[in-house]
């Protein structure tokens, strides 16, 4: 005969739990109080309540993790699903909170209220506390002096007050993270040849990263080495691009293959990715709507990607904007510019066109391909020469005025 504790665990396993799952359930204190036979109505009750918001994996992770789900009422679960729906959050967000932090469901309102007022006693606004709430539904769980303690941790590591705030609200988790385990990651940045002051600037930019393991870290290096960087580049692109690092090799191989698919050699695409790291940010389908832009301007393929070596940041640049810069030196006579010049795509327009007007109208000199470099020198080299800076000639020849009053004419 089948005793009610073999029927409870013969019931876990037929919904999919595990004998780990049910050792877990069965030992947890809140449930101790319960007979095998009531245990066995209240999970049947349960889960099957639960199969109306969640799968049958998601709900024997949520339970396993917080077994003592079990031990309430079906009202209870249902005011605990409407405390965070009536706090704005939506059925997704709210499902997807509990999911990820089962324990929601032991807070009662007051108890949630209480823990944002905390937040927003930080410096954050309602809304700020809210979403990070919604990224980091664990920061229900911390006290105030929790929170404060990792506040003053990371103080005291070199960051400002204000800067912690904005690197919480970027990453939520931060707050889940000893000042040990920070300071391990810290001092493993600086063990590869960051400065101190980098590995600020860089955890300001990508905080995640401090939740990276010294190992990790290490192994991501060693997979990006494969791909063809070198240490050194490694550590130069992650200064340019602080998401390096936490990016997906996967995703930077996929990017890697798909340049070369263009027409790009392996070595092209390195000195790009070093030059403009941003690249690897950038959607596969951004970069090719941009080609598409390149070529409505009168650009063939094999130009738009000679102008990508020319300029690497040209991927991640508007249309418009290049449009703008293409057409003035149309204007000009200088289309083939942007074909062997990447300042004349990096450079402002605003400063182009006062630099142009500058000399036809003050120097009489009208800049052309062979003397395109009036235009694109250093901003130190035109004063000594010029005895001017480029800023004070942008009331004189003010490019947006000149847009403006050109109704069509061919001339300046």
């Amino acid at each position: 005969m089948i005793n009610e504790k073999d029927k409870l665990k013969e019931l876990l396993l037929s919904y999919g739990y595990t004998e780990e799952n049910y050792k877990r359930i069965i030992n947890y204190y809140s449930l101790q109080k319960y007979l095998e036979s009531s245990l066995i109505k209240k999970v049947n009750e349960i889960y099957n309540y639960l199969l109306n918001f969640y799968s049958k994996e998601e709900i024997i992770k949520i339970t396993s993790y917080n077994p003592g789900i079990f031990g309430k009422t079906v009202d209870s679960i249902r005011k605990s699903i409407n405390n965070l729906l009536s706090l704005g959050y939506s059925v997704k967000e709210t499902l997807d909170m509990t999911k990820r932090y089962p324990i929601l469901f032991n807070l009662t309102l007051d108890t949630i209220d209480e823990k944002l007022y905390n937040l927003m006693n930080k410096g954050y606004t309602e809304e700020e506390a809210k979403e990070m709430v919604k990224k980091s539904p664990f920061l229900l769980g911390h006290d105030d002096e929790n929170v404060q303690m990792h506040i003053d941790d990371l103080i005291s590591l070199g960051y400002t007050k204000e800067e912690v705030n904005k690197m919480s609200k970027d990453f939520s988790g931060l707050y889940s993270y000893s000042k040990k385990y920070i300071l391990d990651t810290i001092n493993y940045l600086l063990r590869l040849g960051y400065t101190k002051e980098e590995v600020i600037k860089i955890t300001k930019k990508n905080p995640s990263l401090l939740a990276y393991l010294p190992g990790t870290i290490e192994k991501k290096i060693d997979s990006f080495i494969e791909l063809g960087f070198t240490k050194e580049e490694i550590i130069r692109i992650e200064k340019n691009n602080p998401s390096f690092l936490s990016s997906s090799i996967d995703n930077i191989k996929k990017k890697i293959d798909y340049l070369i698919s263009l027409g790009y050699t392996r070595e092209d695409v390195r000195k790009i990715g070093i030059l403009y790291s941003q690249i690897y940010n950038i959607l596969i389908e951004t970069i090719e709507l941009r080609i598409v832009g390149l070529k409505e301007l009168g650009f063939t393929k094999e130009e738009v990607l000679q102008m990508e070596i020319n300029f690497p940041a040209l991927f991640g640049s508007s249309i418009e904007g290049i449009k703008q810069k293409v057409d003035f030196y149309d204007s000009i006579g200088m289309h083939e510019i942007v074909l062997i010049n990447g300042t004349s795509l990096m450079q402002s327009i605003n400063k182009t066109y006062a630099r142009y007007m500058y000399y036809k109208n003050e120097k009489g000199i009208e800049p052309d391909m062979t003397r395109n470099n009036y235009l694109f020198v250093g901003e130190k080299h035109f004063q000594k020469v010029n005895g001017i800076s480029t800023e004070s000639l942008y009331d004189r020849y003010d490019y947006n005025k000149y847009i403006n009053n050109k109704k069509g004419l061919g001339t300046l």
